[in-house]
């Protein structure tokens, strides 16, 4: 996704689909034509703690903190929503 961006940044393409992410990370770089969400399947990241960790506690505290309020919050700023 972000070699697609740089296309646009460089002039070399006049438009790409980029993610929500590469969007909110060049909001001043960029015009955004929405694709309507009928059209696609929204992307899931999981937050997933591997049963074969070393330090269990930590990766527990970790997976928890990303989907806290203000785990939440750093998400949208990077263009990901909560799942449903």
């Amino acid at each position: 996704m972000k070699q697609l961006a740089l296309y646009v940044f460089n002039g070399d393409v006049d438009a790409t689909i980029i993610s929500a992410s590469g969007v909110a990370v060049n909001k001043d770089k960029i015009s955004v034509v929405p694709i309507p969400e009928d059209w696609y399947t929204a992307e899931l990241v999981p937050v997933v703690v591997l049963s074969a960790i070393k330090d269990r506690e930590t990766a527990e505290a970790f997976a928890k903190r990303l989907s806290s309020e203000e785990g939440i919050k750093v998400w949208k700023r990077f263009g990901f929503r909560p799942a449903d």
